[in-house]
C-alpha cells in the first residue's frame, strides 16, 4: 500500500506544473512556481502521513501503544524540523520575492 501510495504521489509530483495552471489560471509565473514548490512539498508530508498511519497499526494490533504514540512525536518533530529547514531556504532564496509578499 504504501509502494503504490509512493509511486501516486511521484506521478502527481511530475504532473504538478500543468495540474496548477488548470487550477489557478491567473497566477503570475513567480506565484505559479512557488505554489507548485509547497505544492510538492505537502505532497511529502502526506506521505509521511500515510507511513506513520501505516506503522501505527501494526503497532496498534501487536499491542504496542508507547511505541505507535512514539512515531507520531517523531513525525511531528520531523515535521517541525523540515518546516523550518524550508523556511530558511525559501526566505533567503530568490523565489520568496518581497513583491509575492505584498499580493
Amino acid at each position: 500500500m504504501v509502494v503504490v501510495v509512493t509511486v501516486l504521489l511521484v506521478v502527481v509530483s511530475l504532473l504538478t506544473p500543468p495540474l496548477i495552471v488548470l487550477i489557478v489560471p491567473g497566477f503570475s509565473s513567480e506565484t505559479q512556481e512557488l505554489t507548485i514548490t509547497m505544492f510538492r512539498i505537502i505532497l511529502f508530508f502526506i506521505l509521511l502521513d500515510i507511513i506513520n498511519s501505516f506503522i501505527n497499526t501494526i503497532l496498534n494490533a501487536e499491542n504496542i501503544f508507547g511505541r505507535a504514540e512514539l512515531t507520531g512525536i517523531f513525525r511531528a518533530s520531523l515535521s517541525l524540523l523540515f518546516l523550518w529547514v524550508l523556511f530558511r531556504i525559501l526566505v533567503s532564496g530568490p523565489s520568496l520575492s518581497p513583491s509575492l509578499l505584498e499580493k
